[in-house]
């Protein structure tokens, strides 16, 4: 072997070393509500069935948040419709740091239909939009206004910070009850093995908690469907209903069905369900649309596998 070989066969093992050391170091980004220090109160709002506190925004008044960088900010804003509203509507996000505006940003959308005001359901909320925002090293204080341009219009914000931490590893954990097992053959060459599930006969695991689970879910297309297509999940723990999911997805053109040549993968939308502590029987159900067939792989937290 070369003087010149062995120079580039020491360079690869450095460099193979080197992604193993940084592997185990991949960084999770989550998000953290953030406190007000002053604010215009809070608006109840039911969103797919369930409570979620906003706050509300005012013209002239600002929500004042203190944070300390550096550290990157969400704010998530829905449009508050009157009773029987249901336009389209339109609305302007500002923030200002320290005194200075360095985000306005304009909303648009119409009313939905899982979105409402807490005990009215003929006052609907507006479509969830978002903005982001980075602040520099140090203590600032945050003033956050909305100018909606109807006269009486009103919106209503959450915010939150970007929180790292380092990635969980997440392993396969097999169901006990499905309809059919199917084998996933991505153009790379990966293989994966998906679960077969139908409103008929739910996908149904036992897991002992607290842990959460992690589901990918791919509706199955035939070859004449085409666009984008909706489906419903709903997640049931212990026979009662947890959490209902509204998904969109498209054909995956990057894998096949290697068992199924008359199917075709959607792309995949991830369930996450936290559970308790204690053994729970965690079922999946497909409730729309009518005879649907959803493929599904279950990864838990490699630390809660028992």
């Amino acid at each position: 072997m070369s003087k010149y070989t062995l120079r580039a066969c020491c360079l690869s093992a450095a460099v193979v070393c080197s992604v193993l050391l940084w592997a185990p170091h991949a960084i999770a980004v989550s998000w953290r509500s953030l406190a007000t220090v002053a604010d215009q109160g809070e608006v109840c709002l039911t969103v797919d069935g369930q409570q979620v506190e906003y706050k509300r925004l005012d013209r002239e008044d600002p929500v004042a948040i203190g944070v300390r960088g550096p550290r990157r900010l969400k704010f998530l804003c829905r449009y508050l419709y009157e009773p029987q509203g249901t336009g389209p509507r339109e609305y302007t996000l500002h923030v200002a740091v320290d005194g200075d505006t360095v985000l306005s940003k304009v909303f648009s959308g119409s009313a939905r239909d899982d979105v409402s005001r807490c005990g009215d359901e003929t006052a609907a909320g507006g479509g969830l939009r978002r903005a982001y925002l980075t602040v520099d090293d140090g203590w600032h204080e945050l003033e956050i206004t909305a100018v909606a341009a109807a006269p009486q219009g009103e919106v209503a914000a959450r915010f939150f910070r970007e929180n790292k931490r380092p990635r969980e590893e997440l392993v396969s954990y097999s169901p006990e009850h499905y309809a059919d097992v199917t084998h996933l053959q991505f153009d790379s060459g990966a293989r994966s093995t998906y679960y077969c599930f139908t409103p008929d006969q739910p996908l149904a695991c036992e897991v002992t908690g607290p842990t959460t689970l992690t589901v990918w879910t791919r509706l199955d297309f035939d070859h004449t469907m085409s666009g984008s297509q909706p489906y419903t999940l709903e997640a049931v723990v212990d026979g009662e209903p947890l959490r209902t999911y509204h998904f969109d997805t498209e054909k995956l053109d990057a894998a096949v069905f290697t068992d199924r040549p008359d199917v075709l993968p959607g792309q995949r939308r991830t369930m996450r369900l936290p559970l308790d502590r204690g053994r729970h029987r965690v079922e999946i159900r497909c409730v729309r649309p009518d005879g649907c067939c959803v493929s599904a792989k279950i990864r838990i937290p490699a630390k809660d596998v028992r």
